[in-house]
C-alpha cells in the first residue's frame, strides 16, 4: 500500500526527504490529514485501533509520533506523551 500525503496545494516531494527544509508544513491541512488517516486524535483506544489497521494495511513496522504541534501548550503535549506511553504503547506491545 501506500500514502498519499494531502495538503491545500501540495508540491511535488522527492521520496525521500534528507533535510527539513524540504518539508512545507504550511501546506498541509490538518483536517485532512485526519480525514484520510494519516494523523490518529481520540482516545487511546481509538488511536490504538487505527495505528493497528494502518500497520496492518501498510506492512509498517515503524511509528512516529507527533505529540506537539502548533501552540500546544506544554501542559497538553505531556499529557499526550504520557497518554501514549501508558495507554497506546502497552496495548500495541500485546499485539
Amino acid at each position: 500500500g501506500s500514502m498519499k500525503l494531502l495538503g491545500l496545494n501540495p508540491r511535488p516531494r522527492p521520496a525521500v526527504v534528507e533535510l527539513p527544509e524540504q518539508i512545507h508544513f504550511h501546506d498541509f491541512d490538518f483536517d485532512l490529514t485526519q480525514k484520510h488517516g494519516l494523523t490518529f486524535v481520540g482516545d487511546p483506544e481509538y488511536v490504538v485501533h487505527e495505528i493497528r489497521a494502518h500497520m496492518k494495511e501498510l506492512g509498517a513496522g515503524v511509528l512516529m509520533g507527533l505529540f506537539q504541534f502548533g501552540s500546544m501548550p506544554h501542559a497538553l503535549a505531556k499529557k499526550n506523551i504520557e497518554l501514549f506511553a501508558t495507554k497506546v504503547l502497552p496495548a500495541l506491545k500485546r499485539d
